[in-house]
């Protein structure tokens, strides 16, 4: 049988090994990973190759073998580790242990060899050798990465807003906090009868550090509940509570836990709300029932998640207070306030809880300091109104001319009340109006029922990226999507700390300078409802958080942004504080003003 290229006679061989019975699903994936490899780059001599050889994608090879293209490249992934591992051996043993791993004769499953492929080359000997059980050397593997990680924590420094001390919480908030200095306390005791005596402590600090109406926020247990309530009454008065509730995937998609004292399975954990007099009530309404987001025990057993977190402190502390943390624990509290604005002090007994605190806010300001590096000098922007309908306005002044791209959230053309405009065109004057863009460059905001057809017919071609802006709301529709025409977002623009920062693999990327990229599932933009801060008279208005996360994804800075539809103003506040220029254009004046008030204030 002849071959044009190496490459051909490469991939026939392992069409070849695939073709055959029998064959374990860690040798296909291999194989396919080895393909996949192959297509990605040369094979053998370079210089035996043909240079115009065409390149084969994920997508193709993926409809071959009927499967995704994700799967084609988590093949190759495992493929490189396989290498990875049996590289280590001397290469007359090379192939007898490539045939151990494949065909399960370690008994270790596809993630099992994954992570073994992260071990030092002594430990991984010594599993393939079956001198040592693999979940030994696992342990093994993580606590000497632990311990290397902590290591280096003691030289890193932390910004000047952030503090983190060593030692029992009463007797570092005496030494280190003056009286009445804290906005807000945000913690979570021990929760044991033995620990009650955290809440004396807790109870203590909050009456003299806390300002006159700051916030004590902490989660508690429910077994010693009246306890916690008789402690902390002495000190503070009872403000609320808000129950989280325990993330799963059965009955209603939450899992309890049980308490066996009370033979209970329990489905929330509560967070309480104490405030120090005089009684004041919070500058936004808040939720008090949080949906738990997933567990979160990497770095701590009692560690919480951020997520949960960070709808207390936004709700309980304004931007620019000092947020304490007595039990800090992880340092989710100190993460979730660093990246709100807040300024934060940690205290913990252990002291390695403070250096893998540490770490976390540190790993966080780099994501921050990269991205502002990534940033040149803010430009003045040029922002400019036109009072008008833009189906008269974008011809006569040759607005597209203009412009580089048009973000927009028009209306949805469903009987709602605006200022001037009446939302119930015929579908035929809908869509002709958004047609307007069908060539030029734009994202749009919309509903996926009412307004997806209409968008797409006027646009007459598929987007080129779909993304799903999610939030909470009490209306029947909790998500809008937002769809990219002529235009593709590039997502490592808006780079994103790594859920998951203390995974080997994690780590790895993060060494390597690779930071996270922005997924296309948005759930942490929130939408402006009634006691939002940004509010104003404006029926929709678009919050400026997500106008920004589209400019960082479609646009460069000075560039011209256009919306045809801009309402109160959002997308001209993004642009004005992310040096892009700006053209409204708006059928109401009073709306024209109210963004002009909104620019001022920049």
């Amino acid at each position: 049988m002849k071959f044009k290229t190496h490459r051909d006679c490469y991939n026939w061989i392992i069409s070849n090994q695939l073709s055959k019975r029998n064959v374990t699903s860690e040798t296909r994936d291999y194989l396919i990973g080895k393909r996949y490899e192959s297509e990605k780059k040369p094979v053998g001599n370079p210089n035996q190759l043909e240079h115009n050889v065409p390149i084969a994608t994920a997508e193709k090879i993926a409809e071959e073998y009927k499967v995704t293209h994700m799967t084609i490249k988590r093949a190759e992934k495992f493929s490189i580790a396989v290498d990875s591992i049996i590289s280590i051996f001397p290469a007359k043993q090379q192939n007898e242990m490539k045939l151990l791993l494949l065909n399960r004769g370690l008994k270790l499953s596809k993630k099992d060899i994954l992570d073994l492929s992260t071990f030092p080359p002594k430990l991984i000997k010594e599993v393939i050798e079956e001198k040592k059980e693999y979940w030994q050397a696992r342990s093994e593997a993580n606590k000497n990465i632990k311990a290397a990680r902590l290591r280096k924590a003691t030289k890193l420094s932390l910004p000047k807003d952030i503090k983190l001390y060593v030692g029992d919480a009463l007797k570092l908030a005496n030494k280190h906090i003056k009286d009445e200095s804290i906005d807000c306390i945000v913690s979570d005791p021990p929760y044991s009868k033995d620990a009650l005596k955290c809440f004396n402590k807790l109870g203590e600090i909050s009456e003299r550090v806390l300002k006159p109406s700051g916030f004590c926020c902490f989660y508690s247990g429910k077994l010693y509940l009246d306890e916690v309530f008789r402690i902390m009454s002495k000190h503070l008065n009872y403000y609320w509570q808000i129950i989280l509730l325990h993330h799963g995937k059965i009955g209603t998609g939450f899992n309890p836990d049980t308490v066996q004292a009370r033979k209970v399975d329990t489905f929330y954990k509560s967070i309480l709300i104490f405030q120090k007099p005089p009684i004041k009530r919070t500058s936004e309404y808040f939720d008090d029932v949080i949906k738990g987001s997933g567990i979160e025990k990497s770095l701590h057993p009692w560690q919480q998640s951020e997520k949960e977190l960070h709808q207390v402190v936004d709700k309980f502390s304004e931007i620019g207070s000092t947020i304490l943390d007595p039990f800090n624990g992880a340092g989710t509290t100190g993460v979730v306030a660093k990246k709100l604005g807040r300024k934060y002090i940690g205290f913990d007994i252990d002291a390695d809880c403070i250096k893998e605190s540490k770490i976390r806010i540190r790993n966080l300001v780099n994501v921050e300091s990269e991205i502002k590096s990534k940033k040149r000098k803010v430009i003045k922007s040029n922002i400019k109104f036109y009072l008008g309908d833009c189906r008269t306005i974008i011809p006569k002044h040759k607005i597209l001319d203009k412009a580089d791209i048009a973000i927009f959230d028009p209306p949805y053309n469903q009987n709602f009340k605006y200022d001037k405009y009446k939302d119930n065109l015929p579908k035929k004057e809908y869509i002709k109006m958004l047609s307007m863009f069908k060539d030029f460059p734009c994202a749009i905001v919309h509903y996926p029922e009412q307004s997806m057809s209409m968008v797409y017919e006027a646009m007459r071609k598929e987007p080129s990226k779909v993304i799903s802006w999610n939030y909470n709301s009490n209306l029947s529709k909790n998500y809008r999507l937002i769809s990219c025409f002529n235009c593709t977002p590039d997502f490592t623009k808006s780079p994103q700390p790594y859920d998951a920062p203390y995974d080997r693999r994690v780590q790895k990327s993060i060494l390597d300078g690779r930071l996270k990229p922005l997924r296309d599932w948005w759930d942490d933009i929130g939408i402006v409802n009634n006691v939002s801060r940004e509010k104003t008279e404006h029926p929709c208005q678009v919050p400026v958080a997500l106008c920004e996360r589209l400019l960082s994804i479609l646009t460069e800075e000075g560039m011209t942004i256009l919306d045809p539809y801009s309402g109160s103003g959002s997308m001209s506040v993004a642009c004005k504080r992310n040096g892009r220029h700006f053209i409204g254009i708006e059928l109401s004046k009073s709306y024209i003003d109210i963004a002009k008030k909104r620019i001022r204030k920049c």
